[in-house]
């Protein structure tokens, strides 16, 4: 999530307008189609299917755009896409389909063995092979969906990791990690990492995240983008001793620490693996979000630390919103499991007083978030006044179908923004799948809304009436990647990302 508010943002955005390829640029005639997937987001390891036509050519190239992929493109028929970026005009880079009757074209993608990481994703469907910067010299199309961790990433509290035993310990040895307090973090923060290690006397550390390398990267660097682990090598990991009572902590200074915005993962092992060898060892990891801080923000942009409270009937959600800002704050309501309305979602629309405090009443009953469980974002629009994600019934009218929208991002079907998941109706995320695709959304590097999380609610039986954060033990299951899978390329990260990083570094 970019939250830069300076007027030269306004600049910049006017610049990659004029940059950046619009889908369905015209070539020498004909024209190329891809079809949406079936689900807006995905978990890593999932097969997706593409289809589309192509009467411009008897060949459809493909080529992919996510997070820390090469800025020019990259090919999607690799196991490390990280490394394999698109050369334009080189047919063999390029993922080429023939056509067959009709002028149709189809291809499954296997993301079981990718190697990429979580977060938005936009394939495109060419002609002819050429890369981003030249898309536009031919016929294309475009779709873009949510690549989620499996689902298997995280399994239920106090259960511990059971992958591989650490050399010299027993089958029963075990690692832990506990959520920090917590799952949002501003850069520059200090964030404690504690657990339990049954198998060893030391604890190892590493991350991953934005323009990270992709085997991990060491967590006690100030440049962890220049620093990664080496499988095997304990000089490279952060070494966290174990004490007598298998006990063991680390506390992160992030002020010290080049990364970026977005969302990263601390793993813990009971020895010193990297990724593709983190199953042979015990190990856990926990994931959250670092954004940018707030000293280069405007101070009319900040929205406070949200409270949520039960009483009675009602569900109260109330803050305050700096700015001014016209549409109002916009207030993400989602059901999740073990609350009986998993699929409830909503998106509300709240008007801050000239003070800048909203409050929000629910109706526990019209609702039925009354059994506890439920997530809540709120959303401030930021500098262009206007939400740029946003929750939209389908075009036939049909309030019990929703799909949430990104306004930066156009297709042909849709000038007021393209479709990334369906949040309401037959087929739609739910529950935790749709908080997580969601918070992921506002990581675009064009969506400058901001937004504050309420990770996890719960009133606890015979509890009072404030509704508390959870914090829960995380443990770990098998990782998919496998060894042999090579690092990311230096230059990997999209182009509003570099517009922004060199922002960041003159302000």
């Amino acid at each position: 999530m970019k939250k830069n508010l300076f007027v030269l943002f306004a600049v910049c955005l006017s610049i990659l307008a004029a940059i950046i390829p619009v889908a369905g640029s015209t070539g020498d005639g004909g024209s190329v189609t891809i079809v949406q997937p079936n689900e807006g987001a995905y978990s890593i390891g999932d097969t997706l299917t593409f289809s589309g036509t192509n009467n411009a050519s008897g060949t459809t190239y493909l080529f992919i755009t996510g997070p820390n992929l090469n800025t020019k493109g990259s090919e999607i028929q690799s196991t490390n896409p990280h490394d394999s970026p698109v050369t334009d005009g080189n047919v063999s880079t390029f993922l080429a389909i023939r056509g067959s009757l009709g002028n149709t074209w189809s291809w499954e993608w296997n993301t079981k063995n990718v190697l990429i990481d979580a977060g938005v994703y936009t394939v495109y469907a060419a002609s002819t092979p050429r890369d981003l910067p030249h898309v536009n010299s031919t016929r294309f199309d475009t779709v873009t969906f949510i690549m989620k961790r499996p689902a298997n990433a995280q399994v239920a509290a106090m259960d511990t990791s059971t992958s591989g035993n650490p050399a010299g310990t027993g089958s029963n040895a075990s690692v832990t990690i506990t959520q920090p307090k917590s799952g949002r973090y501003s850069i520059g923060d200090t964030v404690t990492f504690s657990g339990t290690n049954t198998g060893s006397g030391t604890t190892y550390l590493f991350i991953t995240g934005p323009n990270l390398d992709a085997k991990g990267a060491q967590i006690q660097s100030t440049h962890p983008g220049n620093s990664p682990v080496i499988d095997n090598n304990a000089s490279t990991f952060l070494a966290a001793s174990v004490g007598a009572d298998h006990q063991w902590s680390y506390t992160w200074n992030s002020q010290k620490a080049l990364i970026d915005a977005g969302m990263f993962e601390v793993f813990a092992a009971g020895s010193p693996r990297d990724l593709p060898h983190i199953n042979d060892t015990q190990y856990a990891r926990v994931s959250f979000i670092m954004a940018r801080p707030a000293n280069i923000e405007s101070p009319e942009g900040n929205l406070s630390t949200l409270s949520v409270v039960m009483k009675g009937n009602t569900i109260t959600i109330s803050g305050t919103a700096k700015g001014n800002p016209g549409p109002g704050v916009a207030i993400w309501i989602i059901g999740a499991p073990g609350s009986g309305m998993a699929g409830y979602a909503d998106q509300v629309i709240v008007h801050p007083n000239p003070a800048g405090s909203y409050s929000l009443d629910l109706d526990r009953a019209t609702t039925g978030l009354e059994d506890g469980k439920f997530h809540v974002v709120v959303q401030h629009p930021m500098l262009n006044n206007v939400f740029d994600i946003y929750l939209a019934n389908n075009t036939a009218g049909n309030t019990a179908d929703g799909w949430v929208l990104n306004r930066m991002l156009k297709d042909n079907t849709n000038a007021d923004g393209t479709r990334v998941f369906k949040i309401r109706g037959a087929g739609s995320l739910q529950g935790n799948d749709a908080y997580e695709a969601l918070v992921q959304v506002f990581e675009d590097p064009a969506v400058d809304d901001t937004i504050v999380i309420f990770p996890s609610t719960v009133n606890p039986a015979g509890s009072g009436d404030t509704v508390p954060v959870q914090s829960n033990l995380v443990s770990e299951t098998p990782n998919p990647l496998t060894s042999g899978q090579n690092t990311k390329t230096t230059a990997s990260a999209n182009l509003i990302d570099q517009v922004w990083g060199f922002l960041s570094g003159v302000f």
